[in-house]
């Protein structure tokens, strides 16, 4: 809502309840020098949200101008899901094929790509265990989990690379990957 002139948050507070929606979030705000409100509701269906939208505007004498409703249901959370893994899928492939190339060997790329899983798992698994909610800010920690193991895992890589340059090396690759 807004341009809503002298509207205050508990008015507008008081009518959603006449609408039957007493769970709704109400926020002021101000935008293009008007003041008005900025409301999240539970309800996903667009009519139903236009019809109390309405409601709430026939009470102050507000037009149809003076309000807009977005709605954000299931179907756009599942393509939101799905786009987010293929996307990381994609992003999988790509790390492999980087390493592969980087280091000229198929197997570091998909070590990687391991190491890189294990770390996810873990972090998941506990979160999961202590029973958080997955907010953005969980997100953003795993991206960054996912940079720091990746980018460890290319130094370590480029360390064993380095120490395997030797030519008079007589230890086992896995002695020489704790060396380095």
């Amino acid at each position: 809502f807004h341009d809503t002139g002298d509207v205050t948050i508990d008015q507008m507070r008081s009518v959603f309840n006449e609408a039957g929606q007493s769970e709704a979030t109400i926020q002021t705000t101000y935008s293009d020098g008007e003041e008005g409100f900025l409301v999240r509701m539970t309800v996903t269906d667009a009519q139903e949200a236009a019809a109390v939208a309405n409601q709430v505007a026939d009470q102050f004498g507000l037009s149809a101008e003076n309000f807009e409703v977005t709605t954000i249901g299931p179907d756009w959370g599942a393509s939101v899901i799905q786009q987010s893994l293929i996307a990381f899928l994609v992003s999988l492939v790509l790390i492999i094929i980087y390493i592969t190339i980087r280091f000229r060997e198929y197997k570091m790329g998909i070590t990687a790509v391991i190491v890189l899983l294990h770390d996810l798992i873990i972090v998941v698994g506990i979160y999961a265990l202590v029973g958080r909610e997955f907010t953005p800010n969980a997100v953003a920690a795993l991206l960054t989990i996912i940079g720091y193991s990746l980018y460890d895992t290319v130094v370590v890589f480029h360390r064993i690379n380095d120490n395997m340059q030797g030519e008079e090396i007589r230890c086992t690759f896995f002695t020489m990957a704790n060396h380095s």
